[in-house]
C-alpha cells in the first residue's frame, strides 16, 4: 500500500477474488475514488476497468 495507490498481485484465480482494506479518514469533504484497473501480467490485453466513484467524509 502506498500513499496514492494500492498494488495487489495474485498468482492464479480459480474463482473471483474479493479484497477489502481499511482506511483512516483525516480530512472532511467529498473525494473522487479513482477507477480500479486490472490486467494480466503476461497478457496485458486481458483486463478490466471499473467506473470512478465518490466518497463523502463528514
Amino acid at each position: 500500500m502506498r500513499d496514492d495507490r494500492m498494488l495487489l498481485f495474485v498468482d492464479y484465480l480459480e474463482k473471483p477474488l474479493q479484497y477489502r482494506y481499511l482506511v483512516r479518514a483525516v480530512s472532511r469533504g467529498t473525494f473522487t475514488l479513482p477507477p480500479l484497473a486490472a490486467e494480466g501480467m503476461y497478457a496485458p490485453d486481458t483486463g478490466a476497468v471499473t467506473a470512478a466513484g465518490t466518497v463523502e467524509i463528514r
